[in-house]
């Protein structure tokens, strides 16, 4: 690699076959300049930098530019703050794709098609009587200066003449009288035609067009989660196993953030984002402590209700007491706990409109009804999740997929909706 004559960046990308973000990872971690001569560099630290990321845990992720825009997929960590993590490289260049894709808001049923062509016949028509009747008129009010126009000697049947800037066929074999009268008689035709066809309109009712929600453009950071914007605005991100549970808390839990558990073993952790410096409600941390109940274990057990507490970050710590051990996605709490007992257990499922893109989000109900025109709103039941899936799914014209992750597992019972049909 020192021999070579290009920049750092591009002897890692195309000297040493290591791929482009791969190579600019290793510059950004050793504090390298991608344009810098190989001639100075330390081959040995590169080399254990390049050996470190392709020796990790593969985890094929979506990672996002600074304007939270799709920008590449890759099977490893490449150290950007913000990536959606898959479980198979096959799905995250499958996300990455649908992403990008744009499906028409609104898709035309074969009804609402016919009621188009046939509204087109209709103006056709009345464009078509108009200009009979007025040729006509003009024949009838203009019956001197027509014949003087005529020569009705010569051999031709028919005649074109022009007046008022309108073309007017003459039959040479008929009165003006009666060439007026066949022209008045075309326009009552189109009339009668025009009438016919709103009448058949009028008789076939038409089927609503089918909506399609437009794929988003762009993945926001906390859709690699569990997540909901609160009633007060605030976002609120959680764990969907051990494993995001704690990238959940060690990545984003910050100073003025705010946590929330269930009083269930296996709970998702809940990180509710400050505002401006400003720690979240405790209206938002209800809804937190609710989010983290409902989408625990107790969703599929059928219970009631249950207990969750919220506290401020600085009392979330990694470092386990003397003598205990931590598994991953546990933390220990340190003081005083805020609990919200007694809870119900729902959840409900809308579509939201965030930074100007469409989105479905599942959460407290609340929260959704805050923020959502079209909702449905669960309690655990006995509907099965799979045909919950398919029929939210049709309601929304949405992918599966998109409903999918914002259910917690279990049964349904449907409690109440608005904006949409659905039975259960």
């Amino acid at each position: 690699m020192k021999k070579s004559q290009r920049g750092l960046g591009a002897a890692l990308t195309i000297d040493c076959n290591v791929g482009g973000d791969i190579s600019t990872q290793i510059c950004n971690k050793l504090e390298l300049d991608r344009e810098m001569s190989t001639s100075g560099v330390n081959s040995e630290q590169i080399y254990a930098e390049l050996k470190r990321i392709l020796s990790e845990l593969i985890e094929p992720t979506i990672f996002l530019d600074n304007d939270g825009k799709n920008f590449t997929v890759s099977s490893f960590d490449l150290g950007m703050d913000s990536g959606q993590t898959f479980t198979s490289l096959d799905e995250a260049v499958e996300s990455y794709v649908t992403s990008i894709i744009v499906v028409k808001k609104e898709v035309k049923s074969s009804d609402q098609v016919r009621v188009d062509h046939q509204t087109k016949a209709i103006e056709k028509y009345n464009s078509k009587s108009k200009i009979y009747r007025t040729k006509g008129d003009i024949i009838f009010s203009k019956l001197s200066e027509i014949r003087e126009m005529i020569d009705f000697e010569n051999d031709e049947d028919e005649v074109i003449i022009k007046l008022d800037d309108m073309e007017i066929l003459i039959d040479k074999s008929k009165s003006l009288e009666a060439n007026a009268s066949s022209y008045f008689d075309k326009s009552k035709e189109m009339d009668r035609k025009a009438e016919r066809t709103r009448e058949v309109i009028a008789s076939k009712p038409v089927s609503k067009p089918k909506e399609k929600i437009i794929r988003n453009k762009n993945i926001e950071w906390f859709e690699r989660f569990r997540w909901f914007i609160t009633s007060d605005g605030e976002i609120a991100v959680a764990g969907k196993d051990a494993r995001t549970n704690e990238q959940v808390v060690k990545k984003y839990l910050k100073a003025n953030d705010r946590y929330a558990h269930a009083d269930i073993h296996g709970a998702p952790s809940v990180v509710v984002k400050n505002v401006n410096g400003t720690p979240p409600s405790e209206n938002s941390m209800l809804e937190a402590c609710n989010f983290s109940l409902s989408y625990s274990k107790a969703w599929g057990a059928r219970v009631s209700g249950g207990h969750s507490f919220w506290v401020d970050n600085d009392k979330v710590s990694k470092t386990p007491n003397t003598g205990e051990f931590l598994a991953k996605g546990a933390f220990v709490i340190r003081g005083k706990r805020n609990w919200n007992r007694n809870l119900e257990l729902n959840v409900a499922v809308g579509l939201i409109t965030y930074e100007g893109n469409p989105k479905f989000m599942g959460g407290p109900i609340s929260a959704v009804e805050k923020h959502c025109d079209k909702y449905v709103i669960f309690r655990p039941g006995f509907s099965e999740r799979k045909v919950v899936i398919r029929k939210l799914s049709e309601a929304f014209s949405a992918e599966s997929t998109d409903i999918e992750k914002l259910l917690p597992n279990g049964g349904f019972d449907l409690v109440r909706l608005k904006g949409i049909e659905l039975k259960l």
